[in-house]
């Protein structure tokens, strides 16, 4: 006999208490299923939707850093002084003018500068010195001279021109709404806050360095959706620097296909996935992000996701929502209890750029998320509504601190949230077991960082873990398995209310090769997984182990080419820590690939 809820009706009022936990406890069971799909459902793979963005391979094969997004003239000789010149200059003493960043002694010891005697050669090492200060400090094009002077009491004057940008930039480009938009990023950044003036109009300009230069292009990039390069060159007075922009087509839609294995026999083996991307589709730098995906299995497991975001303002706001709908269905040894499920989500969110520059970058995003969640099986349903308030801080960095270059990526997230069970039967399954409605708090931290060793070689480090503050939801939950977790367990394993996972891996990119008229990169690597999750922040009765450890070693083979085909095959192995609980399988071979257009 087939039970639903409408046949199965339950008077929690006449249950006693032990009745009411053996309830729970036998339709936790049920439900055990359930949560684990649910796991699964919100992802592919184990990836996140970032991560899935990102593609298969988040890290381009072979290359760790940056270019510079503008021209800076390089450091030139103030003076054609004669080398040969052996005049000596007695100085009693030296003054230096113009200075607004460094003081007067700090600049003098920099120079090495004290009363003695001088030739003309010693003089302008002394202004290089003081100029290589200035530039040491990302100041672009700020400089120190010697002028020409009469030197009176024997005090040499020596003149900072710390190179400050001109109110208004030069755009070089054939589309004037992107032109506009520049200017405004230009005068947003450029000018004090106190000055009220339109763009164009006469304000304080702001001294050239490589965090102000980095942002206004970096700006004019996301806000056009165009390539953007900088030049500094003289100014039309003395003493500024203009910044003239190149602003050129880029194009407007990008997409990307991919397929990986990384699914389950219950929902499908492999996925399927297309991403595309549209730019400025109103010609004000606003940003149209479609993704979908499906499994072997097509009434098994599907998703779609959408994404719209504009800027606001000049100052790098932008506004955006994002809808989402996943679908999943059972089968194989799970097609006896009719499970399916579906979550759906919308979400708002502002994000703001508190840093950026060509080699780091730090965003905050605040967001607001609602959504319903969804399980079904042979004995009932189990639908449930959420809302979250979430900030999350994220960055970037490139560094040679000890020596060589690296790369960091870095974040934290917090969210608050609620989550409202709408049927009885899980109503009562749950208060009378671990009580997962209701409000909660979770926060997730996470970093990564690149570090090269010499020649060919880099070592990768990420570290990332979740804490809840009561039992979590399944969906909520922070899980193991899967290709960008514990490459040994299939995705979805080993989830809870707590947890962590670190990987290190020692890789080698090959020199590029070129093969039919293609520039192929490849790098292998030997890793190693291990992370551990609590299931339940507090669980019931304490009548299991509440704690799991999945880890894995194994070998990864990456190959790209141009940034259009990609390639990352592994295989791993468990080590130590048993067979993978949901297929029984003790290693196992990722494949996924991908290609843009």
């Amino acid at each position: 006999m087939r039970l639903n809820r409408n046949s199965m009706h339950i008077n929690s009022k006449k249950l006693s208490k032990p009745n009411r936990l053996t309830l729970a406890l036998m339709m936790s069971a049920l439900l055990a299923p359930c949560a684990m799909a649910q796991t699964v459902a919100p992802s592919m793979g184990g990836a996140s939707v970032d991560e899935l963005q990102r593609g298969v391979n988040p890290r381009q094969v072979g290359g760790i850093s940056s270019g510079p997004v503008v021209t800076v003239p390089a450091i030139s000789d103030q003076e054609n002084f004669d080398k040969a010149d052996t005049t000596i200059l007695p100085i009693a003493g030296f003054r230096v003018v113009g200075q607004t960043v460094f003081g007067e002694k700090q600049l003098l010891e920099v120079a090495q500068a004290k009363a003695g005697e001088y030739r003309f050669s010693q003089l302008q090492a002394m202004a290089l010195a003081i100029t290589g200060l200035y530039r040491d400090h990302g100041y672009l094009v700020a400089q120190a001279v010697i002028p020409a002077q009469e030197v009176k009491d024997g005090i040499v004057q020596i003149r900072i021109i710390e190179g400050k940008l001109e109110p208004a930039v030069t755009v070089v480009t054939e589309n004037k709404d992107a032109e506009e938009a520049i200017q405004k990023i230009y005068h947003a950044v450029v000018c004090p806050k106190s000055v009220t003036a339109a763009p164009g109009d006469q304000c304080l300009g702001s001294i050239a360095t490589d965090t102000l230069i980095d942002r206004i292009v970096l700006l004019a990039r996301e806000n056009t959706a165009m390539k953007v390069f900088g030049s500094l060159s003289a100014g039309s007075e003395s003493g500024y620097t203009r910044l003239t922009l190149n602003a050129q087509p880029e194009r407007r839609v990008m997409g990307e296909v991919s397929v990986d294995n990384s699914g389950g026999a219950s929902t499908g083996r492999w996925h399927a996935q297309g991403h595309i991307v549209a730019n400025s589709l109103l010609k004000q730098g606003d940003t149209l992000d479609l993704l979908a995906g499906l499994s072997n299995k097509p009434s098994s497991f599907k998703f779609f996701q959408a994404d719209y975001s504009t800027p606001v303002g000049a100052e790098g706001w932008r506004l955006g929502a994002n809808v989402a709908q996943t679908q999943y269905s059972l089968g194989d040894a799970f097609s006896s209890l009719q499970q399916s499920g579906v979550s759906r989500s919308l979400a708002f969110y502002a994000r703001y750029p508190l840093l950026l520059k060509a080699n780091a970058r730090t965003d905050l995003t605040l967001s607001v998320k609602g959504g319903q969640l969804r399980d079904d099986n042979l004995a009932f349903s189990n639908p449930r509504t959420y809302w979250e308030s979430i900030a999350d801080v994220s960055g970037r960095l490139e560094d040679s601190w000890l020596g060589r270059p690296a790369i960091n990526l870095w974040g934290a997230r917090w969210e608050y949230g609620s989550v409202r069970i709408n049927d009885a039967v899980p109503q009562l399954i749950d208060s009378n077991g671990l009580h997962t409605a209701g409000a909660f708090n979770r926060l997730t931290l996470r970093g990564s960082r690149e570090q090269g060793l010499g020649g060919q070689w880099s070592l990768f480090g990420a570290l990332s873990g979740m804490a809840g503050d009561k039992n979590l939801d399944p969906y909520f939950k922070f899980s193991l398995g899967g290709p960008y977790g514990v490459r040994a367990y299939a995705s979805g394993e080993a989830s809870g209310d707590e947890g962590a996972l670190g990987t290190v891996e020692l890789r080698y990119a090959f020199t590029p090769l070129n093969v039919f008229s293609r520039t192929l990169s490849t790098r292998v690597a030997v890793f190693y997984d291990r992370g551990w999750v609590k299931n339940s922040r507090y669980p019931l009765n304490n009548l299991v182990s509440n704690t799991e450890v999945r880890a894995g070693t194994g070998v990864q083979l990456e190959i790209s080419d141009n940034n259009q085909l990609g390639l990352r095959v592994f295989w791993a192995t468990q080590a130590g820590t048993g067979a993978s609980r949901s297929d029984g399988a003790n290693s196992r071979v990722g494949i996924l690939a991908n290609a843009a257009f």
